[in-house]
């Protein structure tokens, strides 16, 4: 959604004013939106400006990427400032629940 809003500051700033205003937000799976190598500057400086506007917000992130993986995707800053306040609950199984058989535990 990001992305197509380059060259619109209009939607730019409505998207930017909806992120912000929303009490509680869930971003899942942070880190897939990088798919290439020179991407990632600009996701980095992107989560900045993200994580700087949901401050005192509750926001939960999820990702599949371990502290060091995700620092090297979306950049120390951006990383840092995710666990400002933050509580981390690592959830890990040797199982992918998408290939478990119906009806089998994790």
């Amino acid at each position: 959604m990001i992305k197509a809003t380059f060259g619109n500051d209009y939607e730019r700033r409505r998207l930017d004013e909806q992120f912000a205003g929303f009490d509680v937000m869930v971003i899942d799976d942070i880190g897939v939106e990088t798919k290439k190598r020179d991407e990632i500057s600009w996701t980095s400086s992107e989560w900045v400006k993200l994580i700087d506007m949901r401050k005192d917000k509750s926001t939960i992130y999820t990702t599949n990427f371990d502290d060091d993986s995700l620092r090297k995707v979306i950049g120390a800053r951006a990383e840092s400032r995710m666990s400002v306040n933050a509580v981390t609950i690592d959830l890990f199984t040797s199982k992918d629940y998408r290939k478990r058989s119906q009806g089998e535990q994790l």
